[in-house]
């Protein structure tokens, strides 16, 4: 081998994931070291080892000698076509005839079987240039072989894919011999037949056997008309329809499509054949329809794709006024009576031209002017083609209906606008289940329509609904009486309310009950406000009675001990007046606001809390108060609100036990709330100040702080938000209000 000391570059030029794969089968050393030592500087390729057998060994390129190639030959053979349509490049080192060089003899059929296995030779000896420039060429020919074969492998299968997917039989025979070469599974599908029991079977025998000499002629006229492009059949040449014949004997009328092709030397013709069973059926009906439409009541009429009217019977004379032989060859828009929008029958056109029924309610004009309704159906045709031929339509009149329906509406509509809850029974059903309730049962009950008729009316019942009123109830339905109670009722949350209900009974023209009618008002709120003002009362009395005697009782020390300067007793007659005082003024406050509904306001509860804490700051210099707000604090509380704050905020400052009383407030508008929470550093309230603060059982009211407490629940409530409560970490308590 010549040296080569100039640089060279040996790469393959395209840019591959793997290197190539170089199989030495090289039987003289010096041959053998010229490969090893080219493919240890060529970037891109490594060598196979060459103690695996060529018939195993995965490679790219293989490189032969004379004495490796004459070796092997037969499997180089082999392995070259086996790996067709892909390239795999043989390159052979061929010595030349000198006395310095390798040489080899072969003969005649060796040499032919040489030429039929090598893709480059190079004549030895050479240059590592030379023999890697060969290597570069053989490498890109395999490459571009491998795409090649992968893009042929791609258009195959997506083939392939495609007539075994296809919803119609498709079959392949020969156009001279009639045998069938290739069929689909929708073949199978079609006729019975599995692939391996059709190929090479006559295409004729798939058709009725008593008609042979008419599918002959079909077959052969297929394939003079299909040549060069295609031809679509699904009529014999009498006129009768094509049929396919399965293997059990069963005859489906088929549509065939023919195109006949020229491959390798040989002429097919491939059919597609649809199966048009549906189609023909629906065309037998619509005969069988127009039969029966001339004596039906209801008015039937068919028109083609543009919307002229083909076909009426008489009952359609009867609807619109207009005489068939009028109405035929005019538009179906002649009714129109212009109460429908354009964008209406525009869908309605999409619909129809979508190959689906299209069914509503249309307002025509008859021929006199008069407006009617009609309830109309109407169903594309399918023609031999496979295309929308016309519109069958069925038109039934309303117009009487729709009177009685929009009185019932009306009458409907004033049910389900009714301020009270409105509940009918029947009492002929098992358990006099509920048939109906309004709007007003569903925002009152939290139950939906669906969940409460159906049931009896105790699914509002609970655990502390009053057994004697519901007795009273059942009696009063047992004498067909009328009655009305307030009971305390359950949500579907599972809270209660206070529910003033009346139930009647409806009688027929016998005296027969027929429903039994009620009307129920949620009367929770006036229920609390009654028990409320009852609290502050008792509460009021009881501890102005209390304090009255503080005051005395100091009164009457200071009468017994003259020295006037005893101001222990003043301070603590003092005191006492100052809580007294207080007292009163809470109790007045919420007295006030029980005995009105309340009332809502849109504020920016951030400006709202600023506000009040910058006045009790101003009362309470020592406290230190923070105000954090994040979020849309825009919320519709009612209009106390204000007061619920400020006791928040003072609540936390007087009871605090520390010489600086730390009170943080923050702010935090929510999707559909704005929460106020309230931290403070303070002892923990007690259970029972806890227990005035979530308005658990405000008879347990005993001292002024608890009212206070009260008054934050009564404002939450009324403002429809809520107050919940948590201790602080490490110290205090956490006091949340939650406004709409």
């Amino acid at each position: 081998m010549q040296s080569q000391d100039s640089a060279y570059d040996f790469s393959i030029g395209d840019d591959h994931d793997s290197p190539l794969t170089i199989y030495p089968e090289v039987a003289v050393a010096g041959n053998r070291q010229l490969v090893e030592d080219v493919i240890a500087d060529l970037e891109g390729f490594e060598t196979a080892s060459s103690a695996t057998p060529l018939t195993e060994a995965n490679f790219d390129i293989a490189v032969f000698d004379t004495e490796g190639l004459e070796s092997s030959l037969d499997n180089a053979l082999a392995r070259k076509r086996e790996a067709e349509p892909e390239l795999v490049p043989y390159l052979l080192l061929l010595p030349e005839s000198s006395d310095d060089t390798i040489t080899v003899g072969t003969d005649a059929d060796q040499s032919q079987e040489i030429s039929a296995v090598i893709d480059a030779i190079i004549s030895m000896p050479t240059t590592k240039t030379e023999f890697a420039w060969q290597l570069r060429n053989l490498a890109r020919q395999r490459r571009q072989s491998q795409q090649l074969a992968k893009r042929e492998r791609q258009v195959r299968s997506k083939y392939q894919n495609l007539v075994n997917t296809a919803p119609d039989a498709i079959i392949v025979a020969d156009a001279d011999t009639g045998k069938i070469i290739e069929t689909n599974p929708a073949t199978e599908a079609l006729v019975g037949y599995t692939r391996d029991e059709l190929q090479g079977r006559d295409i004729l025998t798939l058709h009725p056997e008593d008609e042979g000499e008419k599918y002959q002629q079909l077959f052969t006229s297929h394939v003079f008309e299909a040549e060069g492009g295609s031809a679509t059949r699904s009529h014999l040449s009498d006129g009768s329809r094509i049929h396919v014949t399965t293997k059990d004997g069963t005859k489906i009328p088929v549509e065939i499509n023919a195109r006949v092709t020229e491959f390798e030397d040989q002429t097919l013709i491939t059919g597609i054949f649809r199966d048009i069973s549906n189609r023909v059926e629906r065309i037998e009906n619509l005969e069988s329809f127009k039969e029966a439409a001339e004596t039906t009541d209801v008015a039937i009429f068919w028109t083609d794709r543009d919307g002229v009217i083909q076909y009426a019977n008489p009952a359609f004379e009867d609807q619109t006024g207009y005489a068939v032989e009028e109405a035929v060859g005019q538009k179906l828009s002649t009714l129109k009576s212009g109460s429908q929008s354009n964008a209406f029958y525009d869908d309605m056109w999409e619909t129809l031209m979508d190959g689906e029924t299209w069914q509503g309610e249309i307002v025509n004009e008859r021929k006199n002017g008069d407006r009617y309704a009609v309830e109309q159906r109407v169903s594309p045709i399918v023609g031999e083609n496979g295309h929308i031929e016309r519109f069958v339509s069925v038109a039934v009149d309303v117009t009487d209906r729709k009177r009685r329906e929009n009185k019932l509406h009306r009458r409907s509509r004033a049910l389900e606008s009714a301020p009270v809850g409105i509940l009918i029974t029947d009492p002929d059903q098992d358990d006099n289940p509920l048939i109906y309730v309004n709007d007003a049962v569903e925002d009152i009950t939290g139950h939906s329509r669906e969940e409460l008729v159906g049931e009896n009316a105790r699914i509002l019942q609970g655990e502390n609904t009053d057994p004697e009123k519901v007795a009273e109830f059942r009696n009063a339905v047992e004498n067909g009486e009328s009655v009305s109670l307030e009971l305390r009722n359950y949500r579907k949350d599972g809270t209660e309310f206070w529910n003033k209900m009346a139930i009647a009974p409806v009688r027929d023209d016998d005296g027969t009950v027929m429903n039994w009618v009620g009307f129920q008002q949620d009367v929770t709120e006036r229920k609390q406000r009654m028990t409320q003002l009852n609290v502050m009362n008792r509460l009021l009395r009881h501890n102005m009675r209390n304090d009255l005697n503080v005051i005395q009782g100091r009164a009457k020390l200071l009468a017994d001990n003259l020295p006037a300067k005893n101001q222990d007793s003043v301070e603590a007659i003092v005191k006492n007046s100052e809580e007294l005082a207080d007292l009163a003024e809470k109790g007045r406050v919420i007295t006030t606001l029980l005995q009105d509904r309340p009332k809502r306001e849109e504020i920016d509860v951030e400006t709202r809390v600023r506000t009040v804490a910058s006045d009790i700051q101003g009362d309470h210099p020592a406290a230190d108060i923070t105000v954090e707000a994040q979020g849309n604090t825009v919320a519709t509380p009612s209009t106390e609100i204000d007061k619920a704050i400020r006791e928040l905020i003072e609540n936390a400052i007087i009871h605090n036990d520390q010489e600086t009383p730390t009170v943080a407030v923050e702010i935090t508008g929510q999707d559909e709330s704005v929460e106020v929470e309230v931290r403070d550093t303070g002892p923990t309230i007690s259970d029972a100040d806890r227990g005035s603060l979530l308005g658990e059982d405000p008879s347990q009211l005993q001292h002024g702080s608890g009212l206070g407490l009260w008054l934050i629940n009564i404002a939450a409530t009324r403002s429809g938000g809520s107050v919940s409560y948590e201790e602080n970490s490490p110290r205090g308590n956490r006091i949340q209000l939650r406004l709409p």
